[in-house]
């Protein structure tokens, strides 16, 4: 199945390795092919430079360019471009509000976010008659299906202390749910745990799949779902054929069909619709340098969204309220709003940090005495800090990563009383809005000195006091700029240009969008081809792929998917320091295999929900172009000029294997990952005819290749 994958990249492996090692491919185009029946086609168009330079813009501060954006660029003006793009107020983006229509979830605050799709602990707690059940009919099945699952879920436990499980039951069960298992929740069941049925419960539930449900109207069959005995949505799904779920829910409006799905995970949905609003955003919009730089803070601020079961529910709000509308105003307002954002907050446990002489701790101790188990005297040493529930990770993170770097000069005592300032900065309960909340009673007193500089208590001001000292450090400014130029000019960028930058960074109290215009104005930023090359990042090398062949993509999750198999999941990484933007990090066999791999599959449609149609990019006619003159017009609409030697000769010899051609037009499937939606269309296979085969070979060499992978 996946034979021709490896054959186009054992087949590219050597050019490929050339390519990203060097600065001779990345010069420019080379002289074509000797014998090339291209070669005069090759050299008959020479680009322009403002048509070079609209290149480099779209490459470096976009996601790359869609057909003929170039060309659009050109005729605009390379710097009215860029000015636009440094103001996005500017740039209608109605055509993508009107695709993201389809989605509720990533527009709501955290406090609905949990009304809807409630995790773990608001069932417990409703389980334990601590909280009500919404009253209205969608939420309250949403709600009592999972608490019904978490009932079950207990039963089992209860048994499995009775009789220990046989190795192996668990995962045959997922298996045969059609179901990946996951440790998204790991206070809830997967979607899977739902009891043994008899025999006659079974023919129930199909006999209701086959006749009462999948046949009936929408309105009639969404009633029907929402009636089905709490708990028990998996038995009717998995009475059906994978080929018919998505008949479920054919013709359902956006809220049913997310209500549906949220009777088997509702967690799932919150977490499948930000990657998935996220990743369309990078696609389609058109404020693309806003959207480069809100994936440049989404990393720098990382948050992993498994951290707990709550914290996927505040993603949506980060990057909306937090990211996005400070990606290009000033740093200070950027850090104050992640500062402040409950993402953050829980991320780094700085809701949990509780001030050693704060009113709270005082009180716990004074409760602990009433009780007869008070502890030693304090004596101010770190064990009682950490007894007293004082966390340092968020006052770390925020120098180390944030603003000063590694670096910066910043001491352990400085991270200690960084974290005492912080004390009280944590998040409102769901029933109160889940939003900032600022808590004095936690809030550790007294004066604190960070950096030397001296921080009189006061309160949450203090919080903001540190901000501002971190944000208009010299050594911020320098951190900042650093990673600014590794993102959009060289690993190493030269420390004139850093410096530069970083000056630029404190005259304009950390105006992010003049610190760019620095960088953009430089020499450094437009020789940047001639002196090094930038590898694509998984998530830069999908979204411009697409973008590069005008994808119509209606299942982004298939998307999602594959940046999970390339190694990077949206909000899938650990550590706080994010992904690494250096191309050290994303060179290697297997990251070459992956992308050709991907290449093949988005060239030749095999990936659902993602079409791409080669023919209007290429002409009506380009079957029945000789292949040096198809190869040629692939390489104008993909890489925007002739590629390398060494690629052009791999294209063109690949074409006169018939084994290649014969193995490129069988049958295969892309990463087969629903996003855990056992709705999700099956993967479709079909066959290409000979015709397509080589164009698709062709097209997704060319994604595949050095050229195309250096930004």
């Amino acid at each position: 199945m996946h034979g021709v994958r490896r054959t186009f990249s054992v087949l590219l492996s050597s050019a490929l390795t050339a390519g990203f090692s060097s600065p001779a491919l990345a010069a420019g185009p080379a002289a074509p092919l000797a014998g090339s029946t291209a070669a005069s086609t090759r050299q008959k168009e020479p680009k322009t430079t403002d048509y070079a330079r609209a290149l480099l813009v779209l490459n470096r501060l976009a996601f790359g360019p869609r057909p003929g954006e170039v060309e659009q660029v050109e005729a605009m003006g390379v710097d009215r471009w860029i000015d636009h793009q440094l103001h996005p107020g500017k740039i209608d983006d109605s055509a993508l509000d009107q695709r993201l229509s389809e989605y509720r979830a990533p527009f709501m605050d955290p406090a609905t976010l949990m009304h809807n799709f409630p995790p773990g602990n608001l069932i417990r707690q409703a389980l334990n008659n601590r909280i009500a059940v919404p009253s209205s009919e969608p939420q309250r099945a949403v709600w009592e299906s999972q608490m019904a699952i978490v009932r079950q879920r207990q039963q089992l436990r209860a048994q499995e202390q009775m009789q220990p499980p046989q190795q192996g039951m668990q995962d045959q069960s997922m298996t045969a749910h059609g179901m990946q298992p996951t440790n998204t929740d790991p206070t809830m069941p997967p979607a899977t745990d739902a009891p043994t049925l008899t025999e006659s419960e079974q023919k129930l539930y199909a006999d209701l799949a086959d006749t009462s449900i999948v046949n009936l109207p929408p309105p009639q069959r969404y009633q029907a779902l929402l009636h089905l005995e709490p708990g028990h949505i998996h038995e009717m799904v998995l009475s059906l054929a994978a080929r018919d779920r998505p008949a479920v829910l054919a013709g359902f409006n956006p809220v049913q069909r997310e209500t549906v799905l949220a009777l088997l995970n509702p967690r799932l949905v919150v977490v499948n619709e930000t990657e998935e609003v996220r990743l369309l955003r990078d696609i389609y919009s058109e404020r693309q340098l806003q959207r480069v730089m809100t994936e440049f803070w989404l990393n720098h601020f990382n948050i992993f969204a498994n951290k707990d079961e709550v914290e996927p529910y505040y993603l949506p709000a980060f990057e909306r309220e937090a990211i996005a509308p400070h990606a290009l105003g000033k740093f200070e307002d950027l850090l104050d709003a992640v500062a402040q954002s409950p993402a953050m907050l829980v991320y780094l446990d700085n809701q949990d940090s509780v001030g050693p002489d704060s009113l709270a701790a005082l009180r716990r101790e004074r409760a602990d005495t009433m009780m007869g188990m008070m502890q030693a005297p304090r004596a101010g040493g770190a064990r009682n800090r950490a007894r007293l529930g004082i966390n340092e990770n968020y006052g770390r993170e925020l120098m180390e990563l944030h603003t000063v770097g590694v670096n910066g000069g910043y001491t352990q005592q400085d991270v200690i009383e960084a974290a005492e300032v912080l004390t009280g900065w944590g998040v409102a309960p769901p029933q109160l809005g889940g939003g900032f909340q600022f808590n004095q009673n936690r809030h550790e007193p007294g004066e604190k000195v960070v950096l030397g500089h001296r921080i009189r208590g006061g309160g949450q001001e203090e919080g903001l006091e540190l901000l501002h000292i971190l944000a208009t450090s010299p050594a911020t400014a320098q951190f900042i700029s650093r990673e600014l130029a590794v993102r959009f000019v060289s690993d190493d960028p030269s420390p004139a240009l850093v410096d530069h930058m970083a000056s630029t960074f404190l005259s304009s109290d950390g105006n992010i969008a003049k610190v760019l215009r620095t960088m953009i104005n430089s020499r450094d930023f437009w020789s940047a081809p001639e002196t090094g090359n930038k590898i694509k990042t998984p998530l830069d090398y999908v979204v411009s792929a697409a973008r590069a062949t005008n994808a119509d993509v209606t299942q982004p999750y298939r998307l999602v998917s594959e940046l999970k198999a390339m190694g990077m999941p949206l909000t899938g990484t650990q550590q706080p320091n994010g992904y690494a933007m250096t191309n050290n990090a994303w060179v290697s066999t297997s990251e070459l295999v992956s992308r050709m791999n991907f290449a093949l599959a988005l060239a030749s449609n095999r990936i659902p929900g993602v079409m791409v149609s080669l023919d209007p990019l290429v002409g009506q006619d380009g079957d029945h172009a000789a292949p040096a003159e198809l190869e040629d017009r692939l390489e104008q609409v993909i890489l925007h000029g002739p590629a390398s030697p060494a690629i052009h000769l791999a294209v063109l010899a690949s074409l006169n294997d018939t084994a290649v051609q014969t193995r490129a037009a069988a049958n295969f499937a892309p990463v087969a990952d629903g996003g855990g939606n056992p709705f999700a269309p099956g993967l479709k296979r079909t066959e290409s005819q000979p015709a397509e085969a080589q164009e698709t070979v062709m097209a997704a060499l060319l994604i595949g290749s050095p050229e195309f992978q250096r930004r």
